[in-house]
């Protein structure tokens, strides 16, 4: 009385050699039936430094031996050079090894940092384009006569990604030496070469100065271990938006721009000193007072505003100019204004298959709150790995 339930005059199956039986099409699914749809991976806009780590001793130690010998700036009491084992922890001896060996570029975990802590392992996405680096000098041995190689007239090609990686390591450090090279010789000496690049030991920072890398990605679901045994999660990075900032140079942009803004408009008048100190303050206040980890479309908009704000130099000087379009006095309209708040917000329309945030930039003038404030909307649409602007930003006086 407990037997299957079967279609009229069809009996029911049975396994081969015998069991229980089952139902006709039990289990099958019907050929018309839709394939299962999986969700998008996580995206992520980030805003760090750059670092590498070697995951193994081995590996660090394959890094050490490949690197040979480097030559100490300073010759010894006769004026001979003097020659030591390279050391893979510092950024410069790295980013000169991996310049003429991009291969061995992927074998360094690349990794961003927050407050010296890494939170991502970069991954390069799959290199269809590759970068040239510069000319090299010819080896002193080289004979009239002798045709160049190709390696010899420039570096090998490598992947833009990691191109990028190996010139912000080298750029977070800066032009100078270090004070003491052996120092370099351990994995916090890294640290304390990047403390001396960026000034904060006083000095002034150098042109080529790299503060911080947006990198593009998306989430692969994958984990990595570093040195230290902590995990961290992996990204795929986007070639195409992987920006460096370079602060001395964004500074230069703002001051241009607002100089030029003075001689057009001779009731405003502010120094230079003031200026830097001013931008700098804006930068600082970007990354240090709304970092985050770039992974939510709110905060991959506002890491991918500030990021836009440093390619365009002349919008941060509209910003500090503000008091320009404020009704005031002559003597009021002489003072810089500077960033109150950065807020985000879903954008009220949108563009189908988009995901549109709203970015609010607003600027106050710190020496008289009651003054209106100047907000300025950025439009960004954060659907795709690399964000883009829509359209212009606009201008409004008060809070949205």
């Amino acid at each position: 009385g407990g037997g299957w339930s079967t279609a009229a005059g069809q009996p029911p199956l049975r396994e081969p050699g015998g069991g229980v039986p089952h139902p006709p099409g039990a289990g099958v699914a019907a050929a018309c039936a839709p394939a299962p749809v999986s969700a998008p991976p996580p995206l992520v806009y980030a805003i760090g430094r750059i670092n590498f780590d070697f995951g193994t001793e081995a590996r660090r130690d394959s890094f050490r031996q490949q690197m040979g010998f480097t030559t100490l700036p300073q010759p010894d009491s006769e004026g001979r050079p003097v020659y030591r084992e390279a050391n893979p922890y510092d950024p410069r001896q790295m980013r000169d090894y991996l310049s003429v060996n991009p291969w061995a570029s992927d074998k360094l975990i690349w990794t961003l940092e927050i407050d010296r802590t890494p939170i991502y392992a970069l991954e390069a996405e799959p290199a269809f384009g590759m970068d040239w680096g510069g000319p090299v000098e010819p080896p002193p041995d080289r004979r009239p006569g002798d045709t160049p190689g190709l390696t010899d007239s420039y570096y090998p090609p490598v992947s833009r990604v990691y191109k990028m990686f190996r010139d912000a390591v080298w750029g977070q450090v800066g032009e100078q030496p270090l004070q003491n090279p052996g120092a370099a010789d351990q994995p916090q000496g890294m640290a304390a070469a990047q403390r001396q690049g960026r000034g904060d030991t006083g000095a002034e920072q150098p042109r080529d100065y790299i503060s911080r890398v947006s990198v593009p990605g998306v989430l692969t679901g994958d984990t990595v271990r570093l040195f230290s045994g902590q995990l961290v999660p992996k990204v795929r990075v986007d070639a195409r938006g992987v920006h460096l900032w370079n602060e001395t140079a964004l500074v230069d942009a703002v001051l241009q721009a607002i100089t030029k803004h003075d001689a057009e408009n001779p009731e405003l008048s502010v120094h230079e000193a003031d200026v830097r100190m001013t931008v700098r303050a804006f930068l600082d206040k970007v990354y240090y007072q709304f970092r985050n980890l770039g992974q939510t479309s709110a905060d991959r908009a506002l890491n991918y505003a500030g990021t836009n704000a440093y390619n365009v130099g002349n919008e941060i000087a509209e910003g500090l100019l503000s008091s320009s379009y404020v009704p005031a006095p002559p003597e009021a309209r002489s003072h810089l204004y500077t960033l109150d708040t950065i807020t985000v917000k879903k954008s009220a329309f949108e563009r189908m298959g988009s995901d549109c945030q709203d970015v609010i930039v607003s600027f106050i003038d710190p020496e008289n709150d009651r003054r209106a404030r100047v907000s300025y909307l950025f439009p960004v649409d954060v659907n795709e790995p690399t964000p883009i602007t829509l359209g212009p930003p606009h201008r409004f006086l008060g809070d949205f």
